[in-house]
């Protein structure tokens, strides 16, 4: 039809003019600003050019958080959470206190299904940041997610079984079982152990409150065992701890124990400190005994708990203290392993193994096995 190229050429220069402009981002002239020039183009929607842009500035400075912080955003709207969570770990480690960068992570895991990692970064934004919007709009966003299935109970059993160095011929054995239940910011539980010893036994029965008060949480406990043979015959325990900074928890436990006509009696202080990422805790504490005797003695505690995936988690520590067991108190030494493997969410198993040496009398090893879940 004659003419009609150049109505079509009209018509697509007039369509040209009137559509929206859309924000192109030149990565060349980016040199002065390239952390600037990245923003611009991811809130434009240009993801190409804003990861290229970022990238080349990690290359000049590969701990700058905003860098980093912006890299993980830009790998979340691409969909590729591998780059984001090197890229949001790698912030949490350069920058503890910026509450952004957990934010920004907690999206990530919530994204992977992974709420309980999602809550423990949220939280962590809230501990470093209490107005933060963002991190307070993830929290009921969590709580709208868990609330029709939030589990209150937890049920717990635990099974040890012990060689004794110097009787070989026998073994101990311990079950635990305890079963918890939450209440808003606390937590009441029953923890009943049976242990067989020599032909022996002893039930015994414990009943503890937990409370979060502030940035640490506080628990009482009473001890009680039926007609002892070497457990004390009833008991009383208090602790709590409280985060003194984002990285440090100052730690304090009290125990009691009555033997029948004699008492004992420790109290045990203590440091936490968290790595940046929240990844890897160490504990220490100085025990502080007062035995049968009324005789002051110390003794001393570290551990170590490493995260080393969503679902996995390992622990192991050594201590040296004054204990007392059957109405005497005699020095010990125990080191122990432990791992902690989340089946699925709230179904958690324990596997450890630890080797204790009371001074003049044995060495026992163990090995343990548990099994707590949540309803």
């Amino acid at each position: 039809m004659p003419g009609t190229p150049s109505v079509v050429a009209a018509l697509a220069w007039v369509l040209a003019l009137t559509a929206p402009a859309r924000a192109q981002v030149p990565v060349q002239g980016c040199a002065a600003d390239r952390y600037q020039c990245a923003s611009t183009a991811y809130r434009a929607g240009e993801l190409a050019a804003a990861r290229t842009a970022v990238d080349v500035l990690l290359v000049e400075r590969p701990d700058d958080a905003d860098a980093l912080l912006l890299s993980g955003l830009i790998a979340l709207r691409q969909n590729d959470p591998k780059r984001a969570r090197m890229a949001l770990d790698r912030a949490a480690i350069v920058a503890p206190a910026y509450a952004d960068v957990f934010v920004a992570r907690a999206r990530l895991h919530l994204r992977e299904g992974r709420t309980r990692d999602a809550r423990r970064d949220s939280d962590r934004a809230l501990t470093l940041r209490r107005d933060h919007p963002d991190a307070l709009a993830l929290r009921a966003q969590l709580a709208g997610l868990e609330g029709s299935r939030q589990r209150l109970w937890t049920i717990a059993l635990d099974q040890s079984v012990s060689r004794i160095s110097r009787r070989t011929a026998d073994a101990w054995y311990e079950t635990q079982a305890t079963l918890a239940r939450r209440s808003g910011r606390g937590s009441v539980a029953v923890e009943v152990e049976h242990a067989r010893r020599l032909g022996r036994s002893d039930l015994r029965v414990q009943l503890r409150a937990d409370r979060a008060i502030g940035s640490g949480t506080v628990y009482g406990a009473a001890v009680v065992t039926a007609d002892p043979d070497f457990r004390e015959s009833w008991g009383l325990r208090a602790g709590g701890q409280h985060a003194a900074t984002p990285r440090i928890d100052l730690l304090i436990d009290g125990r009691f124990s009555n033997y029948g006509a004699i008492n004992s009696g420790s109290v045990t202080t203590g440091l936490r400190g968290w790595s940046a990422d929240r990844g890897t805790a160490i504990k220490v504490g100085v025990i502080h005994f007062i035995d049968e005797a009324g005789t002051y003695r110390v003794g001393g505690a570290a551990d170590v708990t490493r995260r080393l995936s969503s679902r996995l988690r390992v622990q192991g520590g050594y201590a040296r203290y004054p204990e007392t067991e059957a109405g005497v108190t005699r020095q010990l030494a125990s080191g122990f392993a432990l791992a902690t493997y989340q089946v699925r969410e709230a179904l958690d198993l324990r596997v450890g193994f630890d080797r204790e040496t009371r001074r003049g009398l044995y060495r026992r090893d163990s090995v343990k096995l548990g099994l707590s879940a949540g309803f």
